[in-house]
């Protein structure tokens, strides 16, 4: 049986892979640090970048127990959540990118064994 390999073991290119998807993951939650709860357009496009970057509407529907219509909304700036919870969605989706990445730098891959079944 094969052992696994972790992915920042393997070849060059997966190794820049790896680094370009964790450092655009890392500077995306650095950026929502910036984020200004009183500003309704930063909210939208805070939505938007997580959604052009890791997750997709479903996902944060879950996540924040709403639909994924409201998602759309609140992405394109057609409504948006008062500004105590846009704080907090804002803190929960940065909590979500660092777990992201540190799932990411973790990640091993297996190898397909060449011995016969």
């Amino acid at each position: 049986m094969t052992q696994p390999l972790n992915v920042l073991d393997e070849s060059p290119f997966a190794r820049a892979i790896v680094n370009t998807e964790l450092t655009h993951l890392r500077e995306l939650a650095a950026n929502l640090e910036r984020y200004d709860a009183g500003s309704t357009d930063d909210f939208a496009v805070a939505i938007d970048m997580v959604l052009r970057g890791r997750f997709n509407q479903a996902e944060l529907a879950a996540e924040f127990k709403v639909s994924p219509g409201t998602i759309s909304r609140w992405r394109a700036g057609r409504s948006c959540p008062p500004q105590y919870a846009r704080a907090t969605i804002v803190d929960r989706i940065r909590e979500m990118l660092v777990t992201s990445a540190n799932e990411i730098k973790s990640r091993t891959l297996h190898p397909v064994s060449t011995q016969a079944a």
